[in-house]
């Protein structure tokens, strides 16, 4: 800059001059710009620029930043800004009465105007406490004719603003003014020189403020006139911007003629799209408001007018309780399937009879309404017993997980009051139940059966929606876990709310995935049971395999899933590995609880295209969930996905700290209002008040969930993660000061510190960092210390050991300073691997979990693996080595050691092919990528394609609708009913492969080679899948066409490959195989014998696969298995050796044709056969 804008108004005055008096001499000033320059200089070696210099170099230690305003681009990504310029000019008599009433209340009009543009920067920015950049005109008096020259006399004064607080506008505007008269009275120092000082005390290059406040007004040169070239001129003033490097808004004042010109000039691109016009409207607004005297006295957000969004018409609200909602389902359709178990399956009217026996009997236990009942139990179907006869009897459940540490479960128990505990006949002698707590086992016979009536002694309980329903314990930051208290109607709310919006009704099936001590379960069993759905039950032993789930929504048709984001991702990442698709049944994921990785909604719509999927969020204090938003597409400029819009009945606030509405795209705290609102937490009065308030204005009721968010422009909420000692891993939510207490109660602890690790939208795991009292510790004392007292989703995955506390400023622990974890030096065996195949599989693992290297006995899951990464690790070794491990024994033991002895067995058992050997023989890579996959089975390379010249001639096309319905009716069936097979269905299958009798000669409907037939028929039969067999392993008898029954035992699972084969087989109602006896077939074929069998192996499963849809059922083909077990089960020879292998049941597609089935198998003859039997007739 040449000139500053005194000295323009230095020249505007004498041009004018001149133009009035062309002969005028004006004297000569005593010194020139280099003079003064030169000894402003040389006053910064005087005690009275020491001083100065030691108050700023104390300001600096806390001195606050520039406004945070919501930005979009970074500005050094901006080559060349493009300033916007928007003015306004205030007339004679607007600006007149401000400078009045300014001048009453003490303050300079620049004041007013700083104080005004700076709480509309409050309002945007993300803290009200920041610096701004002020240019001063400081011209020290060095000479008496220092105002008489012309140059850049411009300092520039950092000034701290801290608009926070419920203070009044001239309570604000005076301590702006008194702390900037106090910085201009060591404004001898320039504010480059703050700012050098700035950058060399916090180690970072700060180069500006970005926001100028620039006022020309005549209090900074009042002994000035107003002159401005435009009037020396006699000219128009047309137009003028401010282009400053660094600066990204400046707003800048001129008075002219009595009237008040000012602008503010900005790069808009730097901002969400008409954010800075909406600051502008609201500064406009506001000095419009400060006309009247009265404003000045008043709160600042009471003066700018903000829009709130206005609430949508929800439905009326039900008075129902959580169990009546379900009793109406029971009553209207009794007989309707409401659980679905491995072990059990319950009717409406047995769930119903049995879950209010049980209440009857909690009744005369002294159950009372707004008491709290336990329930510890593994998944099965007695919890959902449990938790409706808790309600009937007008209790309240307390979920608790049977795997918590026993001080933890004695201390819940304790807290919450329960005398009375569900539980399981298995976790009995296990858990080591307090004396004052009585134990009752849901399976009680007293209380479980088929068919009980209703019990009379069940007594109408007296309740209200106010009353209790459940409550769930959460991580606590006392170090102690809180119980959230729901009453019923906040839950009811909720509950039907998901119900109306998905359409839920009697024809779903819903995955209950999460545990019950998390309150996604709580619309997995109310949910569904409110809306005459089933709910699918997982097996606790499998409940974090993705094949098991996987399985079980083929098998059930399940519909709707509602997990975190982390497991649903373990489901695509399975069904990727195994290039299968999401059965065409699940309509609905609901996801909750954790970010939404931006890739998974386009992954899961690979898999199933048209799957809705559902961004949740909210807090267990709002009763499960209170905002939602439907997923159509992921827009490429997201940062993560929408939170959305308040569920019905409830609101969501996005509030500044002094419980202000924040505009659209300024982060603030997340509130949650309505009727969805928890009554607090357990018999702790004190918390409840620090979550659980009115607010002091509308005194609506709200909860603080210590999340931040942002209004985004239509009307949906953007979630931003968290500010407070909360974090989210893997979905649960944990308070790290709860797990820094239990840490440093360790006697061998000095201090403790507990951080989150991880990406911001990804997986996130737990790092501890000790300060030892006791050297001889280490890593593993601490977790398994940890172990004992917290879940163990709380313990953290990594123990890093420190001298001393990196600090902050204000002294506190400065956790990003803290080192990254690393890998404790487990003890044991080294690691010893033979062959490129193992060294691969080392490599495979240390990939996955991202580390160098891996000692053999380290536990993965302590080192960070999740059961995302179990599931990666599983896929990655199936493509590379074709080994897929069972993923329960390496969870069980999850060591390189427990894997690598996995993988030796199983090549020990010759069920791995040496790949070293198999790329010899087929030197071409295998295609694993899914959409490589797809486009080389598209390109159709087995057809061979001619050029023209080769003749053709044309076929008749077969227009014979039975020739395409036969397309449909003959593929591969992975899905079967749950009914028994009819004996007659059953026959007829296997008549297709019985002996006859043409022309006197020994006839089959299939070919073998030579007429020799060495293939034989066994199968397995599952417990009543079949009517009037018996489970059990069997011959068949092709010449008498009869079972022969060779052992009662059960085939192993294992049997078949985890991931891919096991859930079909485990739907199936039999398993088939084709067994050659080479002793009939080699002899005269030799080594071309076993493809002989194959041949004929084909015929039979051909012939098989079409006589089943004629009886209404369905065939899988099975690829590898393990064949050890089959010797046993059907007592074979060596000469015997598996070829091929089916499993069957009935169809679940063609309902018309299993109606005849069914019609036809009730005629026959359903008696069951001793389990002893040795024959069974067909």
């Amino acid at each position: 800059m040449i000139v500053d804008a005194a000295s323009t108004q230095i020249l505007a005055r004498e041009l004018m001059a001149f133009y009035a008096d062309p002969q005028l001499q004006l004297p000569e000033p005593g010194l020139t710009f280099r003079d003064y320059v030169l000894a402003e200089q040389r006053l910064r070696s005087d005690r009275r620029y020491e001083q100065a210099l030691g108050y700023w170099r104390e300001k600096v230690a806390t001195l606050a930043p520039a406004p945070d305003l919501p930005l979009v681009c970074q500005p050094e990504s901006i080559s060349q800004p493009h300033f916007t310029r928007r003015d306004r000019e205030l007339s004679v008599q607007q600006w007149s009465r401000l400078k009045e009433l300014a001048r009453q209340f003490a303050v300079t009009p620049s004041v007013m105007l700083l104080t005004a543009f700076s709480e509309v920067l409050a309002l945007w920015s993300r803290q009200p406490r920041f610096t701004l950049s002020l240019p001063l005109f400081n011209r020290m008096p060095l000479h008496a004719d220092v105002d008489d020259i012309i140059g850049d006399f411009t300092s520039l004064i950092l000034l701290e603003v801290n608009l926070d607080g419920a203070a009044s506008f001239i309570d604000k505007a005076r301590a702006v003014q008194a702390r900037l008269w106090q910085d201009i009275d060591h404004s001898v120092v320039s504010g480059v020189r703050v700012l050098r000082e700035l950058s060399q005390a916090r180690g970072v290059q700060q180069t500006a403020m970005p926001v100028v406040f620039n006022s020309t007004l005549s209090e900074a040169a009042p002994e000035l006139a107003e002159f401005n070239l435009a009037d020396a001129l006699n000219a128009e003033h047309m137009h003028s911007i401010t282009q400053t490097p660094q600066v990204w808004l400046d707003h800048t004042l001129l008075e002219l003629e009595g009237r008040l010109l000012f602008n503010w000039d900005s790069i808009d691109e730097l901002f969400p799209v008409g954010m800075i016009e909406q600051m502008f409207v609201a500064y406009n607004a506001l000095l419009d408001r400060l006309l009247a005297p009265d404003a000045w006295s008043a709160n600042t957000a009471q003066l700018i007018p903000l829009a709130r969004l206005p609430v949508p018409d929800a439905a009326p609200v039900d008075s129902a309780l959580m169990h009546e909602l379900f009793d109406r389902q029971a009553l209207a359709a009794p007989d309707a399937l409401a659980v679905i178990g491995t072990q059990r399956q319950l009717s409406y009217r047995q769930l119903r009879a049995e879950a209010r026996q049980l209440a009857a009997r909690l009744q005369r236990m002294g159950v009372v309404p707004n008491r709290l009942v336990a329930v510890v139990m593994e998944r099965g179907w007695e919890q959902v017993v449990a938790t409706l006869a808790i309600q009937y009897a007008g209790g309240a459940y307390l979920p608790l997980d049977p795997a918590l540490p026993t001080e933890r479960l004695e201390h819940i128990l304790q807290r919450a009051e329960a005398s009375l505990a569900l539980t399981q006949p298995a976790l009995l002698q296990r858990i080591e139940w307090p004396e004052q707590v009585k134990v009752i086992s849901v399976t009680d016979p007293v209380i479980s059966g088929d068919a009980i009536p209703d019990q009379p002694e069940l007594h109408a309980v007296d309740l209200t929606p106010d009353d209790l329903a459940y409550v769930i314990y959460t991580s606590g930051s006392t170090g102690m876990p809180k119980g959230v208290v729901i009453d019923h109607r906040g839950a009811v709310n909720t509950l039907l709310d998901i119900n109306r919006r998905f359409a839920v009704g009697a024809a779903d099936r819903v995955l209950a995935v999460s545990s019950l001590s998390f309150d996604l379960s709580v619309y997995d069993f109310f949910g569904t049971l409110a809306a005459g759905a089933a709910v699918v039950l997982l097996e606790p032993q499998q409940a974090l395999d993705p094949a098991h789930w996987l399985g079980l929504i083929e098998r059930h048709q399940v519909s709707l899933w509602n997990s975190v984001p982390a497991l649903f991702g373990m489901l695509l990442e399975y069904a990727e590995g195994e290039r299968s698709a999401l059965p065409s049944s699940l309509r609905v994921a609901m996801l909750s609880g954790d970010w939404i990785p931006l890739t998974l909604p386009e992954r899961a719509w690979a898999l199933q295209p048209t799957l809705q999927l559902i961004s949740l969020g909210g807090a267990t204090e709002a009763s499960i969930w209170s905002i939602l938003y439907p997923l159509q597409q992921v827009d490429p400029n997201w940062r993560s996905i929408p939170y959305g819009k308040a569920m019905d009945h409830q609101r969501f606030y996005v509030l500044d700290d002094a419980l202000q509405v924040r505009p659209t795209w300024v982060a603030g705290q997340l509130y949650i209002g309505g009727i969805g609102l928890a009554k607090g937490y357990w018999r702790d009065e004190a918390l409840s008040a620090g979550s659980f308030f009115a607010h002091p204005l509308t005194g609506e009721r709200l909860y603080r969930t210590g999340d931040l968010g942002r209004w985004l422009p239509d009307g949906n909420i953007e979630f931003l993660g968290r500010e407070d000692t909360q974090a989210k891993v893997q979905g649960h939510r944990i308070e790290l000061g709860e797990i820094e207490a239990a840490l440093n109660r360790h006697p061998g602890v000095q201090s403790a510190v507990v951080r989150v690790l991880g990406e911001a939208l990804g997986e996130k795991h737990l790092a501890g960092y000790v300060l030892k009292a006791d050297p001889s510790l280490q890593a593993s004392d601490f977790a398994q210390y940890l172990a004992d007292k917290l879940p163990a989703y709380m313990v953290p995955s990594s123990f890093t050991f420190v001298q001393e506390w990196p600090l902050s400023a204000n002294g506190k622990v400065d956790k990003k300073r803290l080192p990254e974890p690393t890998q404790a030096q487990a003890s044991g065996p080294a690691l010893e691997v033979e062959g490129p195949q193992e060294q691969q599989l080392v490599t495979i693992v240390q990939g996955v979990l991202k580390r160098p290297s891996i000692a053999a006995d380290a536990n993965l899951l302590n080192l960070g693996a999740t059961s995302i990464d179990i599931v990666r690790i599983s896929n990655a070794l199936s493509g590379e080595l074709q080994f897929r491990p069972n993923v329960a024994q390496l969870l069980a033991q999850p060591t390189l050691l427990n894997l690598l002895g996995m993988y030796r067995q199983t090549l020990a058992d010759g069920s791995v092919v040496d790949s070293v050997r198999q790329r010899a023989a087929a030197p071409e890579q295998v295609i694993e990528d899914p959409q490589q996959r797809a486009r080389f089975k598209a390109d159709q390379r087995g057809r061979r394609s001619f050029n023209a010249q080769v003749p053709a001639l044309d076929l008749a096309r077969l227009d014979d609708p039975a020739l395409a319905r036969r397309f449909s009716d003959y593929r591969s069936v992975r899905q079967f009913a749950t009914q028994p097979i009819p004996t007659a269905a059953f026959a007829g299958l296997l008549a297709s492969l019985a002996q006859g009798q043409l022309d006197g000669e020994v006839k089959y409907q299939f070919p073998s080679a030579g007429g020799l037939y060495p293939i034989q028929s066994y199968l397995y039969v599952k417990p009543q899948r079949v009517t009037g067999v018996a489970a059990g392993a069997y011959y068949y008898d092709p010449v008498q066409h009869r079972l022969l029954r060779l052992d009662s035992d059960v085939l192993d699972p294992d049997t078949y490959d985890y991931f891919v084969n096991r859930p079909v087989f485990e739907n199936a109602a039999f398993s088939l195989f084709f067994i050659a006896d080479m002793a009939a077939i080699r002899p005269l074929y030799g080594e071309r014998s076993r493809d002989f069998c194959h041949i004929e192996a084909g015929g039979m499963a051909q012939l098989l696969t079409m006589t089943a849809v004629e009886q209404g059922l369905g065939l899988c083909g099975m690829g590898s298995l393990e064949e050890q077990q089959l010797s046993a089960l059907f007592e074979l020879g060596p000469n015997h050796q598996l070829i091929y292998s089916m499993v069957g049941g009935l169809r679940t597609a063609d309902e018309h044709r299993r109606t005849q089935i069914e019609a036809f198998a009730s005629a026959a003859d359903q008696t069951d056969d001793a389990s002893d039997m040795e024959e069974i007739e067909i």
